[in-house]
């Protein structure tokens, strides 16, 4: 027995030194059928071992950067929005302020407006009494002138004075009733576009 297992370590020896084992005639001894389990074992290792595995890589890395990607445009269209919002908070406090100034700014032309209309009605009342006293005096005038002319010749009759000046009384009572007619008319006009204001003014 010891000299049988001694032989086949010299021949193991011998086939070794030629560049042989034992194991080089694995090939030529008849293998059996593989089963479904070492079928589906060696499949696993041929996929884990192709370059698949570092497209996966490349994926997952690709993934993570996306990730980060959307974590960083999350708090962009955050800083995005708050901004908007900051924005639409001082668009609306403008506005408010702009259109507060238009209501006050009206307010104050219309004030203005009413003061200045009353200022004028009042002036024309003014006016327009000073022009009644002023045409009421131009008449007691033109009736005190009148009854002066009268009065003068009335005199002058009295004196003697109606021989020497007939041509001049002539004329003169000639002026003076003309004047008359005219004053009458002007006075009577007068009254009449009172009137008409007055009445206007009710």
């Amino acid at each position: 027995m010891s000299s049988s297992f001694s032989q086949f370590q010299q021949s193991g020896y011998q086939n070794s030194a030629f560049g042989r084992n034992q194991y080089d005639d694995y090939d030529s001894i008849p293998q059996k059928e593989p089963t479904l389990d070492d079928l589906l074992d060696q499949r696993v290792t041929k996929t884990t071992n192709l370059p698949v595995n570092d497209h996966v890589v490349k994926l997952e890395v690709m993934l993570a950067e996306l990730v980060n990607d959307l974590e960083d445009s999350k708090k962009q269209m955050q800083m995005i929005r708050g901004d908007f919002l900051n924005f639409e908070y001082i668009n609306s406090q403008n506005n408010q302020s702009c259109t507060q100034l238009i209501q006050d700014e009206a307010l104050r032309m219309n004030k203005l407006f009413k003061q200045e209309q009353q200022q004028q009605e009042k002036i024309y009342k003014q006016l327009k009494v000073e022009i009644k006293n002023v045409n009421d005096n131009r008449k007691q005038i033109s009736n005190q002138s009148t009854l002066i002319s009268h009065r003068v010749l009335e005199v002058e009759n009295n004196v003697g004075f109606k021989s020497a000046f007939a041509v001049r009384q002539g004329q003169e009572n000639q002026d003076i009733q003309e004047n008359s007619e005219t004053n009458f008319r002007q006075s009577y006009n007068q009254n009449q576009f009172y009137q008409e204001d007055n009445n206007q003014d009710e």
